[in-house]
């Protein structure tokens, strides 16, 4: 799914509309306290959200937003999604009972049906008993937490990814440098060089010349 299909369309002011029916930002919203919200358009607070979370996505590639290929937009545009559906859940976490991480669930109800003053068959469900159970945006959090993580992991950019891959090539590096710095010696073919180290350094077939010095206090 693309991040910017995804923006939430505004409500409007919704001034008598039930709590529980409410955009996730009423609380928030500067624009529904001056009532000003823009409604039928593109919601600012998500559209401002996207737009920055997909350029900081794309720099986190290495890459400036208008510079990537299909795979990296494809990628950017599903970690963006991400974290514009968290960012939605949290903030419908943040109010009212939703504040408890919990919901109420009807786990026996009657269904019937009454007829109302104009004949019309009218459907009721009577609620026989409830529980408390986890919100189920929070449940959503952890969900798009392990989607993030396993995004991130495709494209080696977990943070544990990245400290093993730098620390892997500070150790290619190392050893690169390493090899153009060493020289190979034959202590038969440089007697002189090896005039005054001790027996186990004379002795030694093959040497590095940067060890050298370690063989003649040897």
């Amino acid at each position: 799914m693309t991040a910017g299909g995804a923006v939430l369309v505004c409500p409007g002011n919704q001034q008598h509309t039930p709590p529980e029916q409410k955009c996730p930002y009423a609380a928030k919203c500067p624009l529904i306290r001056a009532l000003k919200a823009p409604e039928g358009r593109l919601c600012p607070i998500e559209r401002s959200l996207t737009e920055d979370r997909f350029s900081s996505w794309a720099f986190e590639f290495g890459k400036d937003p208008d510079d990537l290929n299909e795979s990296e937009r494809a990628t950017i545009s599903q970690l963006t999604y991400i974290d514009l559906q968290e960012q939605r859940s949290t903030n419908i976490l943040a109010t009212g009972e939703a504040a408890r991480l919990t919901q109420t669930n009807v786990t026996e109800a009657v269904h019937f049906v009454h007829q109302n003053d104009q004949g019309e068959q009218i459907p009721e469900v009577l609620p026989l008993t409830w529980e408390r159970v986890l919100h189920i945006n929070a449940m959503l959090l952890d969900q798009l937490g392990a989607s993030r993580i396993k995004v991130l992991k495709e494209w080696m950019l977990t943070p544990e990814q990245k400290w093993k891959m730098a620390k892997a090539e500070r150790k290619d590096s190392a050893i690169r440098g390493g090899q153009k710095m060493t020289v190979t010696i034959h202590h038969e073919s440089y007697p002189g060089v090896w005039q005054g180290c001790p027996g186990p350094a004379r002795a030694a077939p093959v040497r590095s010349i940067l060890l050298l010095d370690k063989l003649c206090l040897m």
